[in-house]
Order: C-alpha cells, then sequence, then structure tokens
C-alpha cells in the first residue's frame, strides 16, 4: 500500500496492509500518514529545496485531521472530552469566563484558576479517581440543573464554538500544527471531490499498470518494483514498454474537472439582475470570489475528523459518494496509463 508520493525516489514510501480489507484506506491512520510526512516527505523536500517553503495541497481523508495533542488527549475532540477536559482547555486558553447558551438563556460561568482537585484526578487518571458529580457553584464545573452549571454537552458545544471562531489552535490537526511552526501551508481540497486531485490520477497509473502485471504469488517487494514501474515507465506485460506517468496530463485532467466545477457554480447561482453570484472564470483568472457560494458548516465539523482509530461519524455516509467519484477517477487513470478498465478492476 503506498502511502504518499512527492513525485522523487526520496520520498516513496510502501507498507504492508495489515488487514485484507477491500477498501485499502482503512489500513491507513493518522499515525501512518505523520509518520510518512515526518520520516520521508519533509526530509526529501527540505534536502531537495533548500530554504524554499512547502505548500501542501491534501484533500479532507479523515486520517489527515487527526487532531493536536496539545490540548487533548489522542483520540478525543471536544465533543468526546469529559466536562473536566472541556473546563480544563478553557483555563490553558488563559479563559476565566464563558457565556454558555442553557434553554434559550446566556449565562455566565467561571472558569476557576486552579482546577478542582477531583476533576483533575479523574481527568490525568489517577488509580481510584471517580468521575465528579458536580463542582463549586457559578464555575463551569457546576452539576447541570435548575439554577446549577452547564451539562457536559453544552459546555463542549461552546468550546467547539470558541474553536471555529476566536480559538483556532484548539482544532489544529498534528499536521496543521507542524506545518504553521514550519511557516509553511496546508490547501484543503473540498470534500468528496477526487478529481480534483492530481495525485488521485497519478496513483491510479501507477496501480494501474501495477494490476496489469499482477501473477499469482506475487509479494510486497515485487509490487513495490511493479508500482516503480508503473510510474517511472519500464517492462510491461505487453510488446511495448510503460512509457513514465504522464504527471502533466494528470494536472491537465484534473484542471479541466476543477473548471468544470466553477462553471457549475454559476449556473447554480446566477444571481440578480445579470449580476453573477456564483464563481466565474476558471481556475487561474477567478470571478466573484467575494460572492462565493458558501459550503455547509458540516464540511468542517468536528464529527468528520478522525478520532484515534482511523474513522469517523460521518465517513461512513461519504463513502459511497467517495466510491462512485473513485470509479470516475480509475477510469481515467487506465486511459492515462495506456491500459483498459476491465484490467484496472481487478485490482491490486
Amino acid at each position: 500500500m503506498v502511502i504518499g508520493s512527492l513525485f522523487c525516489h526520496a520520498s516513496f514510501g510502501i507498507c504492508q496492509a495489515l488487514s485484507n480489507i477491500k477498501d485499502y484506506h482503512k489500513n491507513m491512520d493518522g499515525d501512518a500518514f505523520e509518520q510518512w510526512l515526518d520520516k520521508r516527505l519533509i526530509p526529501a523536500f527540505e534536502a531537495l529545496y533548500p530554504g524554499k517553503k512547502m505548500i501542501l495541497i491534501m484533500d479532507n481523508a479523515s486520517y489527515h485531521h487527526q487532531l493536536s495533542t496539545e490540548f487533548y488527549p489522542k483520540g478525543v475532540t471536544p465533543k468526546t472530552a469529559s466536562k473536566g477536559q472541556n473546563a480544563h482547555v478553557l483555563r490553558m486558553l488563559g479563559i476565566r469566563s464563558i457565556k454558555i447558551v442553557i434553554k434559550g438563556v446566556e449565562m455566565n460561568f467561571e472558569v476557576p484558576e486552579e482546577e478542582p482537585r477531583n476533576f483533575a484526578d479523574h481527568r490525568l487518571g489517577v488509580a481510584g479517581a471517580k468521575a465528579p458529580t458536580s463542582g463549586e457553584s457559578g464555575t463551569v464545573y457546576c452539576r447541570a440543573g435548575p439554577g446549577g452549571g452547564p451539562s457536559s454537552k453544552e459546555l463542549a458545544n461552546a468550546v467547539l464554538k470558541l474553536g471555529k471562531t476566536t480559538h483556532p489552535q484548539i482544532l489544529d490537526s498534528r499536521v496543521e500544527r507542524m506545518f504553521k511552526e514550519k511557516g509553511w501551508k496546508i490547501i484543503w481540497t473540498p470534500p468528496y471531490c477526487p478529481k480534483f486531485q492530481p495525485i488521485e490520477l497519478v496513483w491510479g497509473v501507477g496501480k494501474q499498470r501495477a494490476a496489469a502485471l499482477y501473477s499469482k504469488g506475487r509479494n510486497l517487494k515485487t509490487t513495490r518494483e511493479h508500482l516503480r514501474r508503473g510510474w517511472y515507465g519500464g517492462e510491461s506485460n505487453g510488446t511495448k514498454p510503460f512509457d513514465p506517468c504522464n504527471v502533466r496530463k494528470c494536472w491537465e485532467t484534473a484542471l479541466v474537472e476543477m473548471n468544470r466545477w466553477i462553471a457549475a457554480d454559476l449556473e447554480h447561482n446566477p444571481g440578480d439582475n445579470g449580476r453573477p453570484k456564483g464563481l466565474t472564470g476558471e481556475l487561474g483568472r477567478l470571478g466573484g470570489v467575494a460572492g462565493w457560494t458558501q459550503t455547509e458548516p458540516t464540511c468542517t465539523d468536528i464529527d468528520d475528523i478522525d478520532v484515534g482509530d482511523g474513522t469517523d461519524i460521518d465517513h461512513v455516509l461519504g463513502e459511497e459518494a467517495e466510491n462512485v467519484l473513485q470509479g470516475d477517477i480509475q477510469v481515467a487513470a487506465a486511459y492515462l496509463g495506456g491500459g483498459d478498465v476491465e484490467t484496472l478492476h481487478g485490482g491490486l
């Protein structure tokens, strides 16, 4: 299973899947992705382009979004954190009071400068520590109820709102944090739009050609060689050797899809009195950006972030749409790779 490639030998990485699940994406998680970034891509980039800044374009796969552990333990998000953990995050941010809407009424709750001992013991996993049931009146720790404090869910929603407005650092992924520290940038493509990713076509070409070279008993070492041959060219299973993958053509194919999407935005949002509301032009010369149609808020909801085991709450809903689009990607990759679709669908 290829876990990424800057199109150079230095950052090529391959590892063996830990299961035989047909959808190989399920064999990837945030830890494996970050290991590749830290041990392969970043060292290769800095060695090849010293002093340069990287702009990494990525899709919204859940393993690209594993939260930083600065504010929450691994696998924990504001929505899944305990009340004490969210209160502790407020303290870490230097917030001493917070307004929370309870049953339509906005109420103000204090965040004690010092964490209550029973909440600290439970948060830190001290042996024998039990989940606290209440805290000081008027604080975020106070038990929920008439005249009491916020519920765990109400506090979680308030903290999540902070993360989406004034304190985005609590929702930073570990990858985003890594890039900010280096002064680099990440550009996220829209959810479920693999057609906008040239790398999807590059990967498809290598996978299609490697599938064509398959023979019973192929091991990991040979698979690696077949993938390399699929991308860089070499002996094929026919009379004509593989040419190197046409990366430029992959990019041009993705560009056509992006421009098609831009045109569709204008069709859906024509505006009033002849003034366009949607995007106009093409990727290199966009118009109408100020009036661009906003995506649904759920596109950046914390529920769609990796919770530590490579899955997320909304991922299953998106898989069907993603699989349909991936099928189109495979057809295009087969064309670019000089193979046929039937061979491609044989898979690796």
